[in-house]
């Protein structure tokens, strides 16, 4: 796993366009690779140079491919650090989401000293729900965002 930069605006904006994406994380619209940018920018490298940690980009070993995105959030709508992750289609299922995980919440636990993690989730993710429940989080209550309608389920791990 790597800090993003921009020059992962092109994968980013055909992550953020998978279907699971819409239906289980986002449905804002991202488009082009100037929008796609503004995320690398907003999203991902404004949160590495606020915290010193966030989304990093997941790549396969012996490729260096990206394949996904993972790692530590701080959002203003929860009390503790968030694990977030999304991999492209091709690539689920096949423990790498597991594999990157495990390494955001070890760098949580060593290196930031955090006792407990947070993970958000959409009930009906039941890959994502699974995951969380795998390794060790579990159900607390339900969730949503300031202003969102959307009722999500929240875990914790401690």
């Amino acid at each position: 796993m790597r800090e993003a930069s921009f020059d992962d605006s092109e994968f980013i904006l055909k992550l953020v366009n998978e279907p699971a994406w819409h239906e289980f994380i986002s449905s804002h619209s991202i488009d082009s690779i100037e929008k796609a940018s503004e995320y690398v920018e907003q999203k991902m490298i404004a949160m590495y140079q606020r915290y010193g940690f966030g989304l990093w980009v997941v790549e396969k070993i012996d490729d260096a491919i990206p394949i996904g995105i993972c790692g530590l959030l701080k959002r203003d709508s929860l009390p503790y650090i968030d694990l977030g992750f999304a991999l492209l289609s091709k690539y689920r299922g096949q423990g790498f989401a597991f594999e990157a995980s495990m390494g955001s919440l070890m760098y949580a636990r060593n290196k930031l000293k955090m006792q407990k993690i947070v993970a958000i989730s959409n009930p009906s993710n039941t890959r994502s729900v699974k995951l969380l429940e795998k390794m060790g989080f579990l159900y607390e209550s339900k969730f949503s965002h300031p202003g969102s309608d959307e009722v999500l389920s929240l875990y914790a791990r401690k």
